[in-house]
């Protein structure tokens, strides 16, 4: 049983630890990029932003719902990984 995840753990790259035998297998990277956009797109980071900038009022919003905002503010945005080559 060993042998076998030995053998399945040196396929996917050598590497044993269970976060890169996941991204390996999900085509999830771990690249700098993705850690960025990964801020970028993050609710805090978003939160900070709508906040910093007053844009409850810019999009209406007068129920302080930040729900709301959120959603207005992502349609309005986008990050990409292509983007950012």
């Amino acid at each position: 049983m060993i042998n076998g995840l030995g053998g399945l753990s040196s396929l996917l790259g050598g590497k044993s630890s269970v976060a890169s035998l996941g991204s390996r297998l999900f085509g999830v990277s771990n690249t700098s990029e993705d850690v960025l956009l990964g801020l970028i797109n993050s609710r805090t980071a978003l939160t900070r932003v709508i906040k910093k900038f007053n844009l409850m009022d810019y999009y209406g919003i007068d129920d302080n719902n930040m729900d709301k905002a959120l959603k207005a503010f992502t349609d309005d945005i986008s990050a990409d990984a292509n983007e950012l080559v």
